[in-house]
């Protein structure tokens, strides 16, 4: 986008704030032109566009939401303030920079893979910190500083709404907005629904146009591209686009897919994970919007378009365990701690031998954390095995030591999982696995193996360190949260599954079968 163009006020609010305050105008035409200059050169170039382009998408995406509000006013009033405005449009075109900063404390040169993820985490606050210095930085050093020049009264406002855009980051900077009671020109602004706008229009802004760069066929082939980063390109890559719609009390949202075949494998993965992420944010932001007086539908539409006339590249390989890895995590419910360990050996590795005891009261449970396990080691290229015990197997102690011989033939440390909640009904083979097998798995310290083992009954000690965790011990308050938390369900609309579940009446090993029922029907197509 050359200067000429970026100087002109963009779509509505643009010009509402043109006509609204000039002194205003012309400080956001000054940090319009320094993102322009900030974004010429991507420095991520296989991540999507969070360059000006996506800026004024999430502007464009924002108007929309406010659409309803905007035709109640009076045609001589605007539903945002001048300094509304100003802060909401600027936080637009500087929300991303956090990603074009590639400086890492005590590194020189170009960040490695860790250090690019680690950036790209944490780009909100980065972007904040930049904007509280008044400076942005082209470069990977402090050279040389493009000034922004916000008004000192606005840099508060500003950094924390574009903070707010980062979900890890939101309920931080909302509380911090209500603590630190910023008044920009001595005057009141509505700080937490300005962050709900942009997050949400933020994440609204899925299209393949945000990843047309990286699928021009120069960059075809991908091999630039890391494997993570794939999943989000193809991700942006299905979706033909994304509407608003409905009234002041029911906004609703649909979401266009387009796949290359007709019904691939992982079309439905994609648009469950794409589905959750966006309930999460509508429950992060609803009652904000709701202040307002506006409303959002829970139900997000889903429709599938034919790829005839507008073909779609196929995901590739190695995109897919990233994927699963994020499917997979939707009916991961309570298990934060778990998790948290087995992520550990994901990215860092076993460095020595232990048993991680599950005790759980349904197979589906064991069943989802194993399937989320081996995705996310397939990305961390941990080595994972095990053995999953069905109903009709009738498994004999040689059969058992064959399967870890087997394993371990393989000579690297990873994860051995056994999941065994049913059907070990022969006490030889459970004391065996329970004692010898976890002996014979553990005992190698130069190629140490995590023994996962999901079980109803208690383990006897053992020589080494053992993780103890619980699972399945559902109260309905825990049942609540998933509802609330992963689903994204209102308080009403949780009360009513809750009433329709009633999982005080079920039996402990339905429980996790029909919440995952739940959460697979959640979702209406068009």
């Amino acid at each position: 986008m050359n200067t000429e163009q970026i100087v002109q006020p963009y779509g509505r609010l643009e010009n509402e704030l043109l006509q609204g305050d000039k002194s205003l105008w012309e400080s956001l035409l000054q940090i319009k032109q320094a993102a322009g200059s900030f974004w010429r050169t991507r420095r991520l170039r296989w991540y999507t566009d969070h360059g000006i382009h996506h800026s004024q998408s999430v502007l464009k995406i924002i108007e929309d939401i406010l659409d309803p509000l905007d035709k109640l006013n009076p045609s001589d009033q605007y539903i945002l303030k001048p300094e509304e405005l100003y802060i909401l449009i600027t936080a637009c075109y500087l929300h991303d920079i956090g990603m074009q900063d590639l400086r890492v404390d005590g590194v020189e040169g170009s960040p490695n893979l860790e250090q690019e993820t680690e950036i790209r985490r944490t780009h909100p606050d980065r972007a904040a910190r930049l904007i509280r210095e008044n400076v942005i930085y082209r470069g990977d050093g402090n050279r040389p500083k493009i000034p922004l020049d916000i008004d000192g009264d606005f840099i508060g406002p500003v950094s924390l709404v574009v903070r707010a855009h980062g979900t890890d980051y939101f309920t931080d900077s909302i509380h911090q907005m209500n603590t630190d009671h910023f008044m920009p020109r001595n005057k009141p602004y509505r700080g937490p629904f300005l962050a709900a706008l942009l997050l949400m229009a933020d994440e609204l802004d899925l299209h393949e146009k945000r990843v047309s760069e990286c699928l021009r066929p120069e960059n075809i082939s991908l091999e630039r591209f890391y494997s993570e980063s794939l999943l989000h390109i193809y991700k942006h890559h299905y979706i033909r686009g994304v509407e608003i719609d409905g009234d002041i009390t029911n906004r609703t949202i649909t979401l266009t897919f387009s796949f290359p075949d007709e019904n691939p494998s992982y079309a439905a993965k994609i648009e469950s994970w794409v589905v959750t992420k966006l309930r999460q944010q509508l429950r992060l932001t609803r009652g904000f919007f709701s202040e307002e007086h506006l409303r959002w539908d829970s139900k997000i539409r889903l429709r599938r378009g034919s790829a005839v006339y507008s073909p779609r590249l196929s995901l590739p390989d190695r995109a897919l365990p990233y994927l699963d890895q994020e499917f997979n995590k939707l009916r991961l419910i309570d298990r934060e701690a778990l998790i948290d360990e087995l992520k550990g050996f994901a990215k860092n590795g076993v460095s020595s031998p232990k048993v991680v005891h599950v005790k759980c009261i349904d197979n589906s449970d064991a069943e989802a954390i194993s399937k989320w396990l081996f995705a996310t080691s397939k990305c961390h290229d941990l080595y994972c095995d095990g053995v999953e015990f069905e109903p009709s197997d009738t498994y004999t102690i040689r059969d058992l030591q064959e399967r870890t011989e087997l394993f371990l033939r393989v000579n690297r440390a990873g994860v051995f999982v056994a999941s065994a909640v049913h059907n070990l009904v022969d006490k030889n083979v459970a004391e065996w696995l329970y004692g010898e097998g976890i002996e014979f798995m553990t005992r190698n310290t130069q190629n140490p193996v995590a023994v996962l083992l999901f079980t109803k009954d208690d383990l006897p000690p053992q020589r080494i360190p053992v993780s103890e965790y619980m699972l399945g011990c559902f109260g309905e308050d825990d049942v609540h949260e998933y509802f609330k938390n992963v689903l994204g369900c209102r308080d009403d609309e949780c009360d009513l599954l809750m009433a329709s579940l009633d999982p005080g009446s079920l039996p402990p090993d339905s429980l996790i079968t029909k919440l995952d029922l739940i959460r697979k029907t959640w979702v209406s197509t068009v």
